[in-house]
């Protein structure tokens, strides 16, 4: 039915002269922005009642937990429950605490990458000897920044290895450099031809970081603060490269594995730090389409991993589907913390959630919060 406003006396008019009437005095503007609805005005209550019902009932015993959702009107909701630390007297968790992030890291590695192809510093399909000529790892010359960003490179995983957890050099102090941690691919040899498989590899992002400093001339930390914390105006991420137990992490909320190594071992595989809302902000921003052009968002949401018969993976971002919506993101694993962030494209829609601790319900708190999410938005 027609508002009333928009109701008029019509006349003998052809069939098209009406159409084109009423489009004229009702419909919307087809190029005007869709307004995103407005969350109900007691979502933050009735999240944060959520949260704590979550935490108690699914995931007892749980360390705290901290939550970001960030809707598409850019209204900003935290949760924060628990303790910041496992010792005596510990300050309660809060929203401004922040985490290890583990392989969420590796959407922020993609989403630099992308930015530097933008610019015309790389190509997805370069070959990574194009700019590292002397990369050491097996089929270096026929890999490319696509199939290492997609996990589709053939390259072994140094972080999943006993081969490298067992290595006597690895201790509690060691700093590595890219070219030891790709020794251990080296040694081990390619998992496959690149393109002709998938397997996650850490060593893959490793290698993407020695990359990036050698296109930019510039450390991996100092890439991110230029390229994406630095722009996005997220002043609690930032990846970490020198943090020990005598050169803690401001405001990190810590547990007993916080610094059991040194975060070089990882590199720009999982080295970031970051709050659940800038984790949130950021993911917004690079799928959202605020931060990188519709093709890069494209490149990074697309099924590279499933084509050659892998898990559902594109471009540093998993990507899922529940309950019928598709959403996407990744996960993070890393010390004891947990972290993931999922983008909802249908809702514009980004919740990151993250802890200090483990519980083998993890998942089940993350499934109960985003499942709440997007019923009341």
């Amino acid at each position: 039915m027609l508002k009333r406003a928009c109701a008029r006396r019509v006349g003998p008019l052809s069939l098209l002269a009406l159409v084109a009437a009423l489009l004229s005095g009702c419909e919307r503007d087809p190029t005007a922005p869709i307004q995103p609805p407005q969350p109900p005005p007691d979502f933050g209550r009735d999240l944060a009642v959520r949260v704590e019902q979550a935490w108690n009932g699914i995931t007892p015993g749980l360390r705290g937990v901290s939550v970001a959702v960030l809707t598409g009107d850019d209204s900003l909701y935290t949760v924060a429950m628990g303790l910041s630390t496992p010792w005596p007297g510990s300050p309660s968790l809060d929203p401004s605490h922040r985490f290890r992030v583990a392989s969420v890291s590796k959407s922020f590695a993609a989403a630099l990458i992308l930015k530097m192809a933008e610019d015309g510093l790389l190509g997805l399909d370069d070959k990574l000897t194009q700019h590292w000529p002397d990369c050491p790892v097996p089929n270096a010359d026929q890999m490319t920044v696509r199939q290492l960003l997609s996990h589709t490179a053939g390259v072994f995983d140094h972080l999943n290895a006993t081969v490298f957890w067992s290595h006597p050099s690895n201790t509690a102090s060691k700093v590595w450099t890219v070219e030891e941690l790709i020794q251990f691919a080296t040694d081990n040899g390619p998992l496959f031809s690149p393109g002709n498989g998938y397997a996650y590899s850490n060593t893959g992002f490793c290698i993407l970081g020695g990359m990036v400093e050698r296109i930019l001339g510039v450390s991996f930390r100092e890439a991110v603060a230029q390229y994406l914390t630095g722009p996005m105006g997220l002043a609690n991420a930032f990846h970490d490269d020198a943090s020990t137990e005598n050169d803690r992490i401001p405001g990190l909320a810590e547990n007993t594995s916080s610094y059991r190594y040194h975060l070089s071992a990882v590199g720009a595989a999982g080295s970031m730090v970051s709050t659940p809302a800038e984790i949130a902000r950021f993911g917004r921003l690079v799928y959202g389409g605020r931060f990188l052009g519709p093709a890069s968002v494209s490149d990074m949401i697309q099924n590279f991993g499933g084509a050659v018969g892998g898990q559902a993976y594109g471009l540093g971002t998993r990507l899922w589907t529940r309950s019928g919506i598709p959403y996407h993101g990744h996960t993070g694993s890393l010390m004891n913390y947990r972290s993931i962030l999922m983008y909802i494209p249908s809702k514009d829609l980004t919740v990151a959630i993250s802890t200090h601790d483990v519980h083998s319900n993890w998942f089940s708190l993350v499934y109960d919060i985003f499942d709440f999410v997007v019923a009341r938005l």
